[in-house]
């Protein structure tokens, strides 16, 4: 939700009072393709795929550079990936939030295996597999999609925004939604920002760090859920 976080940011949906809440590495930012059902009564609306012909933002070996500017790593690069920051409940309570990231290519997909742990009157370790469809040549955003670590399917983007990586999401119905931004600070350092919503109710929200560990050699171990 990562985060998505490595991503960083990108991750699941689960609430420290049994209801649902984020992991901090899967949602993102301020912007959303589609309106949440719960608010306008219509689930997500899909939207046709940009071509990149204004050629602004490339897809390279190394990951994705804006003209002379910025190199991703986390996605873009298999990888493992630590967390480390804060989870807010929704009682603006602040809790402990650490974990793993593991980023694994294969040729028609591309895996985010989040492990994340939330500590508080208890610990709870969240395990959500995210599924992302591999950037095509010259697209600046992809669909990547989470069928683990929450009450229903959930859906969103990656964009790439110069030094940032956006992450709007959605469940299937729309009920759950929020968002999470990915912000790089060096290639093995990117910081994650986000929040979830149960309809118009804010569920959580976490500021973490990801910090780049080595290769992905294995999916994070633990109880799925």
């Amino acid at each position: 939700m990562a985060g998505l976080g490595g991503l960083a940011a990108l991750a699941g949906l689960l609430a420290l009072d049994g209801l649902a809440a984020l992991d901090g590495q899967l949602a993102l930012v301020a912007w959303l393709p589609w309106g949440p059902a719960g608010r306008g009564g219509r689930g997500p609306r899909r939207e046709q795929a940009g071509t990149g012909e204004d050629n602004l933002i490339f897809v390279l070996a190394g990951g994705v550079k804006e003209s002379g500017a910025v190199d991703h790593t986390y996605l873009f690069q298999p990888g493992l990936w630590s967390v480390e920051g804060s989870f807010y409940d929704r009682q603006e309570g602040r809790h402990r939030q650490s974990g793993q990231l593991a980023v694994i290519h294969e040729p028609d997909l591309w895996t985010i295996d989040s492990q994340i742990n939330v500590s508080g009157q208890d610990v709870r370790d969240f395990l959500t597999r995210y599924e992302v469809t591999p950037f095509k040549p010259g697209a600046a955003h992809t669909e990547w999609k989470s069928l683990s670590g929450g009450p229903e399917p959930i859906f969103g983007l990656f964009v790439v925004v110069e030094d940032c990586l956006m992450m709007p999401w959605q469940s299937r119905s729309g009920l759950y939604w929020g968002q999470e931004v990915l912000a790089r600070l060096g290639p093995d350092e990117y910081l994650s920002r986000g929040f979830a919503f149960i309809k118009d109710e804010k569920a959580s929200s976490w500021a973490v760090k990801l910090t780049r560990q080595g290769a992905a050699e294995e999916a994070p171990e633990g109880e799925g859920q």
